[in-house]
């Protein structure tokens, strides 16, 4: 930047700016008929709602990431030839070399080459060995990524979620059948396992909701608590209109919250996603509906999560694609200022319906898993066990833990670095802990 009346200039930012590539083309075509379909057939693999992998022969290696600018209404006609350029815009203005792969141990540092010219950004998937209460990937010793905090002799580590019932589905032994009036609708029919689910045998017959129901005791009752369950609920049809639900119930058989995947619909596919505080009279909604777009949790298979911690109660429900989870929904926390829904957790319930003569969707209970949440006043709780998965994206700036997004965890102080070109030293905490790899796409100026 110019000023006036001073020499030279002011450097006005470093910045790399989009770039663009005009790609020549040209083609024949026989009559109208055929230019248009010819044009249409390039339409279909260029135009794109998304940066597409863009690659050239005299760049052997490298790939951009770009959109189609023009139309191909552009290109010039003459005769029985169309030619002309196409523009493409590359918003990410760095090409990117095969992505590279190093394996990171529990016990040592790490050297790595880094082979482009430009700042990398690389991907850390680490499997965790024993429990841990945090994270860590340095790089040089002078950045890092954590998640969660160490312990210390005045902070001991603790199990803030402790598992006290978790069952796979695999059988239903130490299941028996449910009551009337434990769940919303008739319990009619019956529920078998095929190894790793918890599917109908037979809905029984009823004007209305109506299916089986099985439910298992915990050992001992629990005041604050965590319950998840996995679902398959695969409404392929729109004639499909069924529910899956797990219900929390106390002691005396009263329901504490109901997370169900439903279709209520006829003649249209919608699955819609619940997690209810109480019963079928008296209840709050946590999470009531079909998604952000109303068909992201259709075919159905993911989790579904409620919590109370006090008075205070919140749920999650997300489908899981790859490992990873999508079309999540998370509730806000809500508070039982009335003291309507404290009672113990002594009971669950599965369940699946259909409702009168409708055809029912493939649907059932994967796994019910019920933590007791521990309290602590000083103490550090543990964050991940072993065969869990965490993963750190410098790119994207995201943070899982078995799929599942949590930036909730991230430590103050830590932050997303990059990997300069050359050689770069990484490391992992705790030691024995955690072990993974890294992996990043040289990127070039």
């Amino acid at each position: 930047m110019k000023v006036s009346g001073m020499p030279g200039a002011h450097l006005g930012g470093t910045e790399i700016e989009p770039v663009s590539f005009g790609q020549p083309i040209a083609f024949k075509y026989k009559d109208d008929a055929h230019d248009m379909q010819l044009k249409d057939e390039l339409a279909s693999w260029l135009i794109t709602d998304y940066p597409a992998s863009l690659e050239f022969d005299d760049e052997p290696g490298r790939t951009y990431y770009g959109y189609v600018q023009n139309t191909l209404d552009d290109l010039g006609k003459m005769a029985r030839l169309r030619e002309g350029t196409i523009q493409f815009l590359c918003l990410d203005p760095f090409g990117y070399g095969e992505e590279d792969e190093e394996y990171l141990p529990s016990d040592r540092a790490v050297l790595i080459d880094n082979i482009g010219t430009a700042d990398a950004s690389p991907t850390f998937e680490l499997d965790v060995l024993k429990k841990i209460t945090y994270a860590l990937v340095a790089k040089d010793d002078s950045e890092y990524m954590m998640i969660g905090r160490p312990f210390d002799v005045d902070n001991q580590e603790y199990e803030k979620y402790e598992t006290v019932m978790f069952d796979d589905a695999s059988s239903t032994t130490g299941w028996t059948a449910a009551n009337a009036g434990e769940i919303n609708g008739t319990i009619a029919g019956s529920m078998s396992s095929n190894g790793y689910r918890f599917q109908t045998v037979d809905y029984g017959v009823g004007s209305s909701w109506h299916g089986p129901a099985i439910k298992q005791g915990l050992s001992d009752p629990v005041s604050d608590f965590r319950v998840e369950t996995k679902m398959t609920f695969r409404n392929t049809e729109a004639a499909d209109i069924g529910r899956a639900e797990v219900y929390g119930l106390d002691v005396n058989g009263n329901q504490l919250f109901k997370l169900a995947m439903k279709d209520i619909l006829g003649g249209k596919r919608q699955s819609f996603g619940e997690a209810r505080v109480g019963g079928g009279v008296t209840n709050h909604f946590l999470i009531s509906e079909s998604g952000d777009k109303g068909w992201e949790w259709n075919e159905f298979e993911g989790v579904l999560r409620i919590e109370r911690e006090g008075r205070e109660w919140k749920a999650y429900i997300a489908q899981i694609t790859d490992g990873s989870h999508t079309a999540s929904r998370t509730s806000d926390v809500w508070t039982d200022h009335q003291g309507r829904f404290t009672a113990e957790l002594a009971q669950v319930v599965v369940h699946t319906a259909k409702n009168g003569t409708y055809q029912a969707p493939n649907q059932g209970i994967d796994s019910v898993r019920v933590e007791k949440i521990n309290h602590r006043h000083t103490g550090v709780p543990y964050i991940a066990g072993p065969g869990d998965r965490i993963s750190f994206d410098h790119k994207t700036e995201e943070i899982f833990i078995n799929g599942e997004l949590r930036k909730d965890l991230k430590n103050l102080g830590a932050h997303h670095f990059l990997l300069p070109p050359g050689y770069n030293t990484l490391s992992l905490l705790p030691s024995g802990g955690v072990q993974g790899v890294v992996k990043w796409k040289p990127t070039y100026y």
